[in-house]
């Protein structure tokens, strides 16, 4: 079973993304809320994916967190936010294989960006 780390502050978020997750058949093995918490989870857990919000608790945003991990680690991130505006294809250079999914998402749009997700990184081998 595939093992995906959510980076979400909003603990309601957080909930409901599991349950989507856990829903798709993945294993959620971790929740967190901070850049430091991901990359501590990232190291310890050795996930598959990463679900990645844009804005997270702490000095370092979540685009600034995926930079950092990509030091040590090439998993995949699909990154989460409420303003798909806010974030341009400029930001993420260098941080592929990723994903943009905006807020609000279901279940669907969720399942759909993790199958794509795990396919581009699976291309990129």
């Amino acid at each position: 079973m595939k093992k995906i780390l959510v980076v979400e502050d909003e603990m309601m978020l957080q909930i409901v993304i599991t349950k989507m997750i856990q829903k798709a058949g993945f294993e959620a093995i971790d929740r967190v809320k901070s850049a430091q918490a991901a990359f501590d989870a990232v190291r310890k857990h050795g996930p598959d994916m990463i679900l990645m919000d844009v804005k997270i608790i702490g000095e370092t945003d979540g685009i600034g967190a995926a930079r950092e991990i990509r030091g040590f680690s090439g998993v995949p991130i699909i990154f989460l936010t409420g303003f798909s505006d806010a974030v341009s294809e400029k930001d993420l250079t260098g941080l592929e294989p990723c994903t943009l999914l905006t807020k609000p998402f279901d279940y669907q749009e969720l399942a759909g960006a993790i199958a794509k997700a795990f396919e581009l990184a699976e291309s990129t081998e």
